[in-house]
């Protein structure tokens, strides 16, 4: 399926640029709507009205919004496709951390300084912890 905007592209939107489609949407303004968990199927309703649901929907998805209606979903049905996504697309750790350095192996210029320093301010919270003061 094509949608007016380009997926999931840094600063991509869901809508076109151009302004007076966005001003168009059903939901725009309706904020209090579309986050009010006692008025969900009013919401719903108002997105099973829009022709950009099923990018809305992805947009949600992809980028974990858990609250809400998107894309004629509440949270509680969103949930379990964010879930899936996450697990099926995890998110590759920076240079530079901890979880870099154990889970990928990294050894690089960045890694293995940062690990060392990370395992030295372990060792000494640990000390502290754990030294007798009498």
């Amino acid at each position: 399926m094509t949608y007016p905007y380009t997926p999931l592209q840094p600063g991509s939107s869901i809508v076109s640029p151009d302004i007076r489609e966005m001003i168009s949407l059903p939901c725009t303004g309706q904020t209090d709507l579309m986050y009010d968990v006692s008025r969900e199927a009013e919401a719903v309703s108002v997105c099973l009205t829009c022709h950009y649901r099923e990018a809305c929907l992805e947009l949600a998805i992809t980028t974990g919004e858990e609250w809400g209606v998107w894309g004629a979903t509440t949270r509680k049905t969103r949930l379990p496709k964010i879930r899936s996504y996450r697990k099926n697309h995890p998110v590759e750790p920076p240079h530079g951390t901890p979880l870099k350095f154990r889970r990928d192996k990294c050894r690089c210029d960045i890694c293995l300084p940062a690990f060392r320093a990370y395992n030295r301010g372990e060792k000494a919270a640990y000390k502290a912890r754990h030294s007798r003061t009498s």
